[in-house]
């Protein structure tokens, strides 16, 4: 934890900033008989002062007063001195502090402050136009621009900017080409932060608006990625790409071929599964490798991107029991579960909801995936529903795809399933589980049609 002090700050007293991990909390500790009351008017003047540093701390601790009509009275001074004062010091923190006023206290008259900070995006400091977009995004404003402007500001020097760059990039829809772009070209952006912003963008873009280009993007990303887990992230959002997507496909392929780690050819065998359905290449090298790689998480994934949902019931159903033999290497569980897939339905649903609690995660993942090709459309549906929506909670990731892949072959008839994929969507500590919940949430709670 750094802490900092400021001096000239009057009867006041000193302005201390503490910063950690959660962010930057300001506390003013003032002398007896002051606080919200002092005259806010100390902090204008400061504005005009002839010292930068006197202007910079004013205009910073502008961004934390309380009283909502004095910060009203503030906007006006806060934004002159991002349009004019002469030092980018005062500029940027007079941008950062238009943001934070306007949002705390829900300032409705903002004019005058979307000029300044349209102004401040194109200034020729960066880290008053990283602050300035920050703010602009922040206030509800989405001018052209925004989104490489929001790119840009992940490089900021402030940590709290490039934390809010973040954030406003993970709310920031991706529906134009423009924004798009600028998801592609951060994957060659020198700053790991903004590769990995990028790559985590277009988890949720829609990759339809210029496919086989985007696919060249991440594909070039992959080969010049070292980092696996970067690597395997790619590999999930090549599997986005629409099935006819060429390039995707034979990236897909050689990955799951040729990829010296196992995690990026698992991730590689998972974003095969729509290809498989109408691409013979890509199907046989699922059944090389559920048949032949090395490490069983290949396996297990390869077999099971084999049993989609869109291939005949028959042949999903055999190549699951396949992807069970292939992923638990007790001949008695796996005997069990090929039994529960290969019966009747009601009972074999009936097995797999008890398997779900097995100790085995790969037995739980199988199960989830088996009761997603049995389940559906049978009078047992609503049970196997509500067990999958409690194994989103599984500790093992695996078991969590598995679960959210399973409801999405239930269709809107797992409604109740879209607040759980919400919050593993928004917030699950794995990538690609968030990946999996957020592609099955328009599925199981498709949007009203027109």
């Amino acid at each position: 934890m750094k802490i900092r002090g400021s001096e000239g700050h009057g009867a006041a007293g000193p302005r201390w900033v503490v910063k950690g991990l959660s962010g930057t909390l300001l506390l003013l500790l003032m002398s007896p008989g002051c606080g919200p009351s002092d005259p806010a008017s100390k902090g204008l003047g400061g504005l005009s002062a002839g010292n930068p540093e006197s202007r910079r701390e004013a205009a910073a601790a502008m961004g934390y007063w309380d009283d909502s009509g004095e910060a009203a009275k503030a906007v006006g001074p806060l934004a002159s001195a991002l349009a004019n004062d002469e030092d980018a010091g005062v500029r940027a923190a007079s941008a950062r502090s238009l943001g934070q006023l306007i949002r705390r206290h829900r300032i409705a008259d903002v004019g005058e402050a979307v000029a300044a900070l349209t102004t401040g995006m194109n200034d020729p400091d960066p880290e008053v136009r990283h602050a300035s977009a920050v703010a602009m995004f922040g206030i509800g404003e989405r001018p052209e621009g925004i989104a490489p402007a929001l790119v840009a500001a992940l490089r900021s020097s402030t940590m709290s900017v490039r934390d809010d760059a973040d954030v406003a990039l993970s709310e920031l829809p991706i529906t134009d080409p423009e924004h798009l772009e600028t998801m592609l070209l951060g994957l060659d952006d020198e700053s790991e932060v903004v590769r990995r912003a990028s790559q985590m963008g277009l988890t949720m873009a829609p990759l339809d608006l210029d496919p086989e280009s985007g696919a060249e993007a991440v594909t070039r990303a992959m080969d010049r990625d070292d980092d696996p887990e970067d690597r395997a992230l790619l590999a999930a959002v090549l599997g986005r790409f629409p099935s006819t997507t060429s390039t995707a496909r034979e990236t897909l392929i050689a990955a799951l071929a040729d990829a010296p780690e196992g995690e990026v050819r698992a991730a590689a065998a998972t974003a095969l599964r729509p290809f498989a359905a109408d691409d013979p290449g890509a199907a046989e090298a699922l059944r090389t490798a559920t048949a032949e790689d090395d490490a069983k998480d290949v396996r297990v994934a390869s077999a099971a991107a084999l049993a989609d949902p869109s291939r005949s019931t028959e042949e999903a159903r055999q190549t699951l029991l396949d992807a069970i033999k292939a992923g638990v290497s007790d001949e008695t569980q796996s005997a069990e579960l090929a039994e529960a897939i290969a019966s009747e339905e009601g009972e074999g649903a009936s097995l797999l909801i008890e398997r779900l609690a097995s100790d085995d995660p790969m037995i739980r993942a199988f199960s989830a995936r088996g009761l997603g090709v049995v389940s559906p459309r049978t009078e047992g549906a609503r049970e196997a529903i509500t067990a999958l929506i409690a194994t989103l909670d599984d500790p093992e990731a695996e078991v969590r795809i598995a679960s959210a892949d399973a409801l999405s072959r239930f269709g809107p008839a797992a409604i109740s399933a879209s607040s759980a994929l919400a919050r593993l969507a928004e917030g699950d500590q794995d990538l690609r589980v968030s990946a999996h919940a957020a592609a099955a949430i328009p599925i199981v709670d498709p949007p009203p049609t027109r």
